[in-house]
């Protein structure tokens, strides 16, 4: 079940990252940020905490408070704390590798999710 969970988180991790660029190139393509980011980034934030409520409670990890607060809202800080210490320095810094490349794999999705809009807009 948590395995289907983190599945689950990935698989709508990155369903978020193709729409928000999809949404982004429909409702404001010349502009940095538009309305329809904010949501977007919300759903990719809830993808990341269920990620890490899966994974935490896979491996027996007490979250508290305030790690969970972090999570949300300054992921690209939190999570490579979590992952130091729910797995040591040598497998933290490939988990850590790991988060960039999926970091990574987002906004590439983003950016085929505006090139898909774009040319369906235009043809």
């Amino acid at each position: 079940m948590i395995r289907n969970t983190k599945l689950v988180a990935y698989i709508s991790f990155f369903i978020v990252g193709f729409a928000s660029g999809i949404a982004h190139q429909l409702v404001a393509p010349e502009t940095l940020m538009a309305p329809v980011d904010f949501p977007f980034m919300l759903l990719g934030a809830l993808a990341i905490f269920a990620w890490y409520v899966a994974d935490s409670n896979q491996r027996d990890y007490r979250r508290s408070l305030i790690l969970n607060i972090f999570v949300i809202g300054i992921s690209v800080l939190a999570l490579p704390y979590y992952l130091l210490r729910t797995r040591g320095i040598l497998k933290g810094v490939l988990a850590i590798a790991m988060f960039i490349l999926f970091t990574l794999a987002y906004m590439f999705l983003q950016y085929v999710g505006s090139l898909a809009a774009w040319y369906v807009w235009q043809s």
